[in-house]
């Protein structure tokens, strides 16, 4: 049977048709296979894809947060700006004052030695009317004897201010006890830092008082007025005494 033809023919037919079917499925294998790799790796691309979104979104919303944070500092930036704007400014008129305080340094020191000038003029005119206060007083009360034995009066010194004094002259000696300002036979004088006398008031009140005053103010002669007081209270009081008898 192996010699037959006819079987030899199908048997050589059968053998290709194997071969040529195990090329197929060898080839089928193959395809297959690249299409299993070819699905694995769109599976891995899809997978990377989604990790690849993922990541964009995250990328996305930091990129978003950067021009948010950008945006700001753009703000301070324009703030920083406006405010160094504003402080040159406020240099530049500081400067300014400062030069014009400096131009006026001189004219301070100027001023001040002025005042030093003044000062020391004050203390001299103070000490000035000072030493006249002293000597007008001591002058007065060194002549109270002669006050006492020439016109029969004793001096008083009643008060003293900036201008001058005040003094009672008593033409006979106050009770015992006695608080009267103006005692009776007594005049109250102030004599100002000029020098200048003034006849203020008397005790009793004198019907010449204004001649008195006028007198004193003209002549300045005040031992004269002590005299002529002298003279009209005495007058005064013994008119007094021949009223009393009748």
């Amino acid at each position: 049977m192996a010699d037959d033809p006819d079987f030899s023919f199908c048997l050589e037919d059968s053998t290709n048709e194997l071969l040529k079917h195990e090329k197929m499925s060898a080839k089928n294998t193959a395809v297959l296979l690249k299409n299993h790799e070819i699905a694995y790796q769109l599976v891995t691309d899809f997978v990377n894809v989604s990790k690849n979104e993922k990541h964009l979104g995250e990328s996305l919303t930091h990129i978003r947060k950067l021009e948010r944070e950008k945006d700001l500092l753009e703000t301070k930036i324009r703030r920083g700006e406006e405010i160094t704007a504003e402080l040159r400014e406020e240099s530049s008129n500081l400067r300014s004052q400062l030069l014009d305080k400096q131009n006026e340094v001189p004219l301070l020191a100027q001023d001040g030695e002025m005042l030093k000038e003044k000062l020391r003029e004050l203390l001299i005119d103070e000490n000035v009317v000072k030493t006249e206060k002293e000597q007008q007083h001591n002058s007065v009360i060194l002549t109270k004897d002669q006050y006492k034995k020439f016109v029969g009066c004793h001096i008083r010194l009643l008060e003293r201010d900036d201008h001058g004094h005040t003094y009672i002259f008593k033409f006979e000696n106050s009770p015992p006890g006695s608080t009267e300002t103006l005692p009776p036979k007594s005049a109250k004088v102030y004599q100002s830092l000029k020098k200048e006398w003034k006849l203020l008031e008397t005790n009793p009140i004198l019907p010449n008082f204004e001649l008195l005053s006028k007198t004193l103010s003209e002549t300045q002669d005040i031992q004269g007025l002590l005299r002529l007081l002298n003279t009209t209270l005495k007058q005064q009081a013994k008119q007094h005494s021949k009223g009393r008898e009748i």
